[in-house]
Formats: structure tokens, sequence, C-alpha cells
């Protein structure tokens, strides 16, 4: 899978919770259905939006804060948007920038992106982690759906999201997680359910114990 900038994506830089790396900038987004407005001063919103996502290094919180709440507004409808949903790089983008900002009214259009299997598992790994700085307690139905997830790198941001949602139910579905079939997926869950206020009620030979020890060596 290959990033926008053509280069191979790096797992351990990429998925370091809860920080993927935003892709670089675009030279600008293509007109789509967000754009279609027709008061003027919208349509300079959407320019000067589109001039901060288009950005080669990534604009902080200071910069967005002149835009005010409609600039947050049009991120979200970005996440629906055909010309943004049809390139890779600038909706991953656009997701990573609504965490940034702490746009929770994103997160039903991320849950629906973290569960629509046209997109790459690199997106729908943006997906969860967007979800997970955002309101994971909110999206627990579409994390927990992407428990099931067909890749481990989907799997391992959900279970990293899950870590910051809080009651059983999120418990539950990390525990399933101790038993996934890839190391970096299990060990992710176990570190979520051993942090501090969890407890970790671990069975002996789960998480990352059972790929490390043998049965005899663990504690008791």
């Amino acid at each position: 899978m290959r990033d926008g900038s053509g280069r191979e994506p790096d797992p351990d830089a990429i998925f370091t919770y809860n920080e993927p790396d935003i892709p670089p900038g675009r030279d600008g987004l293509p007109p789509g259905d967000a754009g279609r407005v027709p008061d003027s001063s919208r349509a300079v919103l959407r320019m000067r939006v589109e001039e901060l996502l288009g950005a080669r290094e990534t604009p902080g919180a200071e910069a967005w804060r002149p835009l005010g709440r409609d600039a947050r507004r049009l991120l979200v409808e970005l996440l629906d948007d055909s010309a943004v949903t049809g390139h890779e790089a600038m909706l991953q983008r656009v997701m990573a920038t609504t965490a940034q900002l702490g746009i929770d009214e994103a997160v039903p259009r991320l849950g629906r992106l973290l569960l629509d299997r046209s997109q790459s598992p690199l997106t729908r790994t943006f997906a969860a982690s967007a979800v997970g700085r955002l309101a994971p307690d909110a999206a627990l139905e579409p994390l927990a759906a992407a428990v099931g997830d067909a890749d481990p790198m989907v799997r391992r941001q959900v279970a990293r999201a899950l870590a910051a949602a809080t009651g059983p139910a999120a418990r539950a579905h990390l525990e399933r997680l101790l038993d996934d079939p890839a190391p970096s997926v299990a060990e992710a869950a176990a570190e979520a359910l051993a942090a501090p206020g969890r407890g970790t009620g671990l069975e002996p030979g789960r998480g990352r114990a059972r790929d490390l020890r043998p049965p005899e060596e663990l504690p008791d």
C-alpha cells in the first residue's frame, strides 16, 4: 500500500497511536459536492480550507482558528465529498485534521468510513485513529464491528482506539482481540487492558505473554 507520496508507508511510523502520518499536501482539491455552493463567502471558505489541507507542512490548530466554526462544519462535510473520498491521501488528511481539531461531529462519518470495505486498509486505519482521538465511546458500534476487519493493521488501531473508550463493552471487545492471530494486534489489546485504571484480569498465556514465554515461565 503506497501513500500519497508514492512511498511504501512505514507501519511503525504510521501506527504509533494515535498519530498516523498525515499524507503530504496536494496542490488543491478537485471541485466536488461540498464545493457546489451558491454563497460566495462559502466558496471563499472552501478555498481557504483547501489551502490549509494542501499545505506541505501540517498546519497547527492556530492556523485553523481564524476560519471559525464554518470551517469545522465544512471539514465534516468533506468526509462525504466525492472529490475527497476519491482521492485517498486527501481523505486521510481530512480525517486526521478532524481529529487534530477535536471535531466530534465527524465521528458518525468516520465510523462509516471505518466499516467501508471499498476504502483501503490504510484509510480505514486513519478512520479508527481519528475515532480513538475524538469520541471512541460514541463510536463503539463501528469499532466493535471493525474488530473483525480482515486487515491486522486496522484491527491493531481499533484496539488502540478501544483503549480510549470506557465501560465493560469496550473491555469485552479488547478481550476478543487478545486471541487475535496477529501478534501485534494481541499485544495492543493486552497493553490497553493493562493500562492504569482498567486492571488486567488477563488469563495466563493471553496477549503478549503467550508469544514471548513458554507456559512454565509465566507468572502465577
